[in-house]
């Protein structure tokens, strides 16, 4: 039986939840007729032919959906999802070393409606008024059926209306980003270029916004139990990244000890098989806090570390704790922290007998 929905995926917009959500299956599908993303082969998206004028009867007969996502909220997570990744900053053209420098680039400029017209990822070309007036018309002639992330329940008894499928009241979200920071700590100058840069996005959002909000009530009731796992992500992040990265700003320090950091990850991940997210932080920060120990055992450095460390019993949190403590540390210290601020050796032997905390089971495992 043909499929009759089509889901336009613009990124960044809780998407894969409800790719993986519509066709009950815990991973992302591949892009297809039905499913409209970026083409990870090309970094273009594969939803130009929708929004082309001359296509408006053959889309007719589909149920068309997408999300969209306040800009501000959805660059700032985009650069969070992205910033570790060479190949995006090739396709940049440039190097972006902050949030300010990203959002700054003309080329991260009004990507929502870049996108559906079928842009590329980091496109040249300006995105202009009259593209903004053709989405739009699209949108209404078809019509588009558009959700919006900022009432993601409500949108998801619409789309449940608009596709016939029933939603799992309980659904996992499949994207966590670790390293962002909450969209109140964005500064107001940030803030500013964006919403001069992004013009065109936030008119689009805001003709959403009202748009949606016309049928919002009838959904306000709607609820799905969203199950948010930040440990799922650990993983696949700690395989190319340093755990630090998520919370630690002193670049000069991680760069320093790139070496030290990726052997600890090798020797988690790979010769001790750590595949799950907690234990692996929980490991992480012990093998880290052990190292700094054996160097500098009984300094201040050592001692507002470990203090850190002692505040919080969720290893994420205690490893942003400690990162948070080596910033205040080096930021406070200035020439007298010099003498700390050494390249670490990695020695596994100093961290064998290290064993996770509360798990048993694990624990055990760990000592083969």
């Amino acid at each position: 039986m043909e499929d009759k929905n089509i889901f336009i995926h613009i990124p960044k917009t809780g998407g894969v939840t409800i790719n993986t959500a519509m066709h009950n299956v815990p991973n992302q599908t591949k892009i297809d007729f039905n499913y409209r993303h970026l083409d990870l082969r090309t970094f273009k998206s594969t939803c130009a032919d929708i929004f082309n004028p001359s296509n408006i009867d053959k889309y007719q007969d589909y149920d068309l959906i997408t999300m969209v996502r306040e800009p501000v909220d959805r660059l700032a997570s985009q650069y969070y999802s992205y910033k570790g990744k060479t190949i995006l900053k090739k396709l940049m053209r440039s190097n972006f070393n902050n949030f300010k420098e990203y959002v700054s680039n003309p080329r991260t400029s009004n990507f929502m409606v870049g996108f559906l017209l079928g842009k590329p990822l980091y496109s040249r070309e300006k995105i202009t008024a009259k593209d903004l007036d053709l989405v739009i018309k699209t949108i209404e002639a078809l019509p588009i059926h558009v959700g919006v992330f900022e009432h993601y329940n409500e949108s998801m008894g619409y789309f449940q209306d608009v596709t016939g499928i029933k939603w799992h009241k309980k659904l996992d979200v499949k994207r966590i980003t670790l390293s962002r920071v909450s969209i109140d700590e964005i500064t107001e100058e940030e803030r500013a270029i964006i919403r001069k840069k992004n013009t065109i996005d936030f008119e689009f959002y805001t003709y959403c916004q009202e748009r949606f909000e016309s049928i919002r009530k009838k959904y306000e009731g709607y609820q799905i139990n969203f199950i948010k796992n930040k440990y799922d992500k650990v993983i696949p992040f700690a395989s190319s990244v340093c755990l630090f990265e998520i919370c630690v700003k002193n670049k000069s320090y991680l760069k320093l000890n790139f070496d030290f950091f990726k052997k600890l990850n090798f020797y988690l991940l790979n010769e001790k098989e750590i595949s799950d997210g907690r234990v692996f932080c929980d490991l992480w920060n012990k093998s880290f806090l052990k190292h700094i120990e054996t160097r500098f055992n009984g300094s201040d450095f050592y001692k507002g570390l470990k203090l850190a460390s002692n505040k919080d019993e969720d290893p994420l949190k205690t490893t942003m704790n400690i990162g948070h403590a080596l910033d205040e540390f080096f930021r406070n210290q200035g020439k007298k922290g010099e003498k700390y601020f050494k390249r670490l050796e990695f020695n596994k032997e100093e961290i064998k007998q290290l064993r996770p905390s509360g798990n048993s089971i694990i624990s055990r495992l760990f000592r083969r």
